[in-house]
């Protein structure tokens, strides 16, 4: 499947789904206009492609949403990976032009995430994280880079550091800025404080994306999120 077969397609589906149920306010037609309008404020040439990975995750190609500042430059190259529920544009772009005037830049979309394809992962939290690594390498056997500097934020701090673990010989040199780090289970299951009815809550919603009640609060959810974390207003 070709880029712009992947985005007809997506553009179909938004106007099918988009004409019978308008309860949440967002759509991929509206995140590829806020991206063009901060894309349109950078100084420096770049260029965006949507890499198609292969068949990393299930049997669907995947497809990964990158882009690439200063290509040409002979210097080590940075490798930008992105925090929890965001994309490559709305957290770094405020550096690109920064950066890219020292080497190349290069950022994606973590599959799952932004304009990046969102397959089915594995719900074993290891077979989930070998996929998200698999695919980062997989991105990086098709832009045929060799060796970089590898930042990761938050989330992307966690995929950064178990890339660098699997992959060291790729690694120039790692930059964790904030990330996260995720202890294993209690053997004997949950270790909440709190009354008898804690317990079912977390068991219920382990099974829901963290940002399901956003969605689920349909157009008060951009509201809800202000409220819950004014910072984001003000860092972003």
């Amino acid at each position: 499947m070709s880029e712009q077969n992947r985005f007809e397609i997506e553009e179909q589906q938004e106007r099918w789904v988009g004409g019978w149920l308008k309860w949440c306010p967002t759509s991929p037609s509206l995140l590829r206009e806020a991206e063009k309008a901060l894309l349109s404020n950078l100084k420096s040439a770049y260029s965006v492609r949507d890499v198609n990975v292969g068949d990393c995750i299930g049997k669907e190609e995947s497809y990964i949403w990158t882009i690439i500042l200063n290509e040409d430059s002979p210097k080590i190259l940075i490798v930008f990976l992105h925090g929890f529920g965001c994309g490559w544009v709305f957290f770094f772009f405020f550096n690109f032009d920064s950066i890219a005037a020292h080497g190349p830049v290069y950022a994606f979309d973590t599959i799952g995430f932004g304009r990046s394809l969102r397959p089915a992962f594995s719900k074993d939290p290891i077979e989930a994280e070998r996929e998200f690594i698999i695919t980062i390498e997989a991105w990086r056997e098709k832009m045929n880079l060799n060796k970089f500097t590898l930042l990761g934020h938050s989330f992307g701090g966690f995929l950064a550091a178990s890339y660098a673990i699997k992959y060291p010989e790729r690694i120039e040199h790692l930059i964790l800025a904030e990330p996260w780090g995720l202890s294993e289970r209690p053997v004997d299951g949950y270790r909440y404080n709190g009354g008898f009815w804690v317990k079912p809550i977390c068991i219920i919603l382990e099974y829901f994306n963290p940002f399901f009640i956003v969605r689920a609060a349909g157009p008060l959810g951009p509201k809800l999120l202000q409220k819950v974390r004014p910072d984001l207003r003000q860092i972003f």
